[in-house]
């Protein structure tokens, strides 16, 4: 199972669990998380399962797809290991 978490400057922390091979991430509401955003694309990233790694990929959005690392670096190519 994976976490991601949705921080923003107004309201509270957004957590989402999931463990799918792949879940979809966008404006859009057939997407599995649902970022209601107008800096979002409808279907903006998806984070894939694969060999015990999660992967998340920008699916060509208009404003790219960024990670935040636990060393507060942006990595828009991050490959998150989940025990």
């Amino acid at each position: 199972m994976a976490i991601l978490e949705r921080r923003t400057d107004r309201g509270p922390v957004l957590r989402y669990e999931f463990s799918q091979t792949v879940t979809l991430l966008g404006r859009s509401s057939d997407c599995e998380v649902v970022v209601e955003d107008s800096r979002v694309s409808r279907h903006h990233a998806e984070i894939a399962k694969c060999d015990g790694e999660f992967i998340l990929s920008d699916l060509r959005s208009s404003n790219g797809t960024f990670l935040w690392t636990f060393a507060n670096q942006v990595n828009p190519s991050f490959v998150v290991t989940c025990s």
